[in-house]
């Protein structure tokens, strides 16, 4: 459920705020499985989804904490105004039209979303693995895109989709196991 809900948040905060980026973390060594918002024009903006703990937002001046708790008994929409707020940003307007990165992360928030409470798990790995004790591509995550060249920059998938994600070198495999 929580992972579910990371997505979800995570993705809602990214169509709200289309600048930012959002990337799949296993700091300490694997110790921590996180969905991670970054803001890749140079703040310090840094909101963390630690899918076992808790969900962090870190900025130049402060860190707010919030149980899992605190977001699935929450009205979403109001959740996601308070996340915004501790991290300093504007509440938009009106929504932006979705990019392509934030259409894909619409997608695999949603399929998250309807696996809860069914039988088969679903999976989502990224093609990059960032963790503080080993780095690089998972270049078996690759085998099934013919062309792709996960050691050496972009990709296919790249210049199909320009996500940041894809543009680290990653894929996403979705495996269901059940």
């Amino acid at each position: 459920i929580r992972r579910a809900a990371a997505w979800r948040l995570c993705t809602e905060l990214v169509r709200r705020h289309p600048h930012l980026r959002l990337f799949e973390e296993h700091a300490g060594g694997g110790l921590y499985d996180e969905l991670v918002i970054r803001d890749p024009t140079g703040s310090n903006l840094n909101i963390r989804c630690n899918i076992e703990g808790n969900i962090h937002v870190f900025t130049d001046r402060d860190v707010q904490l919030y149980a899992w708790m605190d977001y699935v008994t929450a009205d979403p929409s109001q959740f996601v105004k308070r996340v915004e707020a501790a991290a300093g940003l504007a509440a938009p307007a009106t929504m932006p039209a979705s990019i392509p990165s934030v259409i894909v992360y619409r997608v695999l928030a949603e399929l998250m979303t309807r696996n809860v409470f069914k039988v088969t798990d679903l999976s989502l790995e990224h093609g990059f693995l960032d963790s503080s004790d080993d780095c690089g591509p998972r270049t078996y995550l690759f085998a099934a895109f013919p062309g792709t060249n996960p050691a050496g920059g972009l990709s296919q998938l790249a210049s199909i989709f320009r996500s940041p994600i894809v543009s680290r070198c990653d894929a996403l495999r979705i495996s269901m196991c059940g």
